[in-house]
């Protein structure tokens, strides 16, 4: 009788490892499809620019295996601009002025003809000029630059912020360049526009020009 008992508990031990094991399997199964139903693959040549693909596969340019882009990483910063453009990996509050890290936005990605045909117009996604047909290239983000606000070096720039070593003020973000477009015929003397595109006197396309702090054109 003992030993009945002793092969029944045996028993029935036995089957409650398996059908744990089992739902551990179906849980990694699980979890493995909603992984490789999120994950994005694309050419590690960007023969594509920014495309991406919802499965493996190789790249129809090069012919490339393509990689598995790796997930956006998110930043925070003081929504003040306290430390300029400064960054933290993690929420927390600003060391300035005390107010809650706010979780940057991704960068939108933006594409241009490298030929320039269309000027500075720009495309959501890559794609072909319509003008000569090339590939369009993804464009770099700008490059933030920093200055006191107070002028106590004149126009000299930092890639960091910090603090003017003249007054101790933190240094200040300068804004991008507004950028005109005008004929570079001067068929219609100093007149600009704020969009590309063609000059209605002579039709050649209207070339760009950045107004810096100064008010001067470049």
């Amino acid at each position: 009788m003992y030993s009945i008992k002793m092969l029944m508990i045996a028993a029935i031990s036995i089957l409650s490892i398996q059908v744990m094991a089992q739902k551990n399997s179906v849980k990694y199964v699980k979890s493995s499809k909603e992984n490789s139903s999120k994950a994005t693959y694309a050419c590690p040549m960007k023969c594509e620019a920014d495309k991406t693909y919802s499965k493996l596969g190789k790249c129809p340019e090069c012919g490339m295996n393509l990689k598995m882009k790796e997930a956006a990483t998110a930043t925070y910063a003081c929504p003040m601009k306290c430390e300029g453009n400064k960054t933290y990996s993690k929420p927390g509050k600003c060391p300035e002025c005390g107010m809650n890290l706010k979780m940057k936005e991704a960068a939108t990605a933006t594409y241009a003809c490298p030929m320039k045909c269309e000027a500075d117009k720009t495309y959501s996604k890559p794609g072909k000029c319509p003008e000569c047909g090339m590939n369009l290239k993804m464009k770099e983000a700008a490059t933030a630059t920093y200055a006191c606000p107070m002028k106590c070096e004149a126009d000299k720039t930092y890639s960091k912020p910090g603090k003017c070593p003249e007054c101790g003020m933190n240094l200040k973000m300068k804004e991008a360049a507004t950028a005109t477009y005008a004929c570079p015929m001067k068929c219609e003397a100093d007149k600009t526009y704020s969009k590309p595109g063609k000059c209605p006197e002579c039709g050649m396309n209207l070339k760009e020009s950045k107004k810096t702090d100064d008010g001067h054109h470049h």
